[in-house]
C-alpha cells in the first residue's frame, strides 16, 4: 500500500502530518469532539455540536496564526489516530502550548508516547523553543507527561473548567529544554 499522506516527523509506530480539512472526511475527528464521553476531559469541546465547517474554519485559523496541528497517523496501516499541535506559539520569548488527542479506537502507549517524543523533539530541536506548557484535568494524563518527558508540576488552576455537571481543576505542567529527557 503507498502512502497517501505526507511524513512530516517519522518515527517507529507512527509518523505525524498537517492536517486539513481533509482529515475530517471519514475519520473519527468530528464523531469523536461531538462524543460526550470522549470529550469529557478536553477543553472548549462538548459543549455545543461542532459542524465539518466549523471545525475546518478552526483548524484553517490556526494554521493561519502559525499554530502546528499535526495528525498522528498509524505507520502501517495510516489510519488517522488523533491530533498533537504546539498552539500559541512565542516565538520571542521561545514558548508553545502543547495538546493532544487519540481518538478512542485508536489508544495505545505506543502511539502517545511516540507522537509526543516527535513533537517535543521537534519543538526543542528544530523549532529551537525553550519551553512547552501543558494542562489537563485528568491528573493521570499529566503524571505520563511527567513522568516520561520530564514536565515538571507548575501548579493547578482550582475549579477552571465546568464538565458534566461541575467544577474540575487544571494541572498544569512544564518542560524547559534543560530539563527535557532525550
Amino acid at each position: 500500500m503507498s502512502n497517501p499522506v505526507d511524513q512530516f516527523l517519522v518515527g517507529k509506530e507512527c509518523f505525524l502530518s498537517p492536517v486539513s480539512c481533509e482529515n475530517l472526511i471519514d475519520s473519527e475527528w468530528l464523531s469523536s469532539i461531538n462524543n460526550h464521553e470522549f470529550s469529557k476531559n478536553f477543553p472548549g469541546v462538548g459543549y455545543f455540536p461542532i459542524t465539518y465547517k466549523q471545525q475546518c474554519e478552526y483548524i484553517e485559523s490556526s494554521h493561519s496564526k502559525g499554530d502546528l496541528i499535526f495528525g498522528i497517523y498509524e505507520k502501517i496501516s495510516f489510519n488517522f489516530a488523533g491530533t498533537v499541535s504546539l498552539k500559541n506559539i512565542d516565538w520571542v520569548h521561545r514558548s508553545a502550548d502543547h495538546s493532544q488527542m487519540i481518538f478512542n479506537k485508536y489508544r495505545s502507549f505506543s502511539l502517545f508516547y511516540e507522537s509526543n517524543s516527535l513533537i517535543i523533539n521537534h519543538a526543542f530541536n528544530q523549532l529551537n523553543l525553550n519551553r512547552i506548557s501543558g494542562g489537563s484535568i485528568e491528573k493521570s494524563q499529566v503524571d505520563l507527561m511527567r513522568k516520561f518527558f520530564g514536565f515538571r508540576h507548575e501548579g493547578v488552576n482550582k475549579q477552571v473548567m465546568y464538565k458534566n455537571g461541575s467544577y474540575h481543576d487544571a494541572y498544569m505542567i512544564g518542560l524547559i529544554r534543560d530539563d527535557f529527557k532525550k
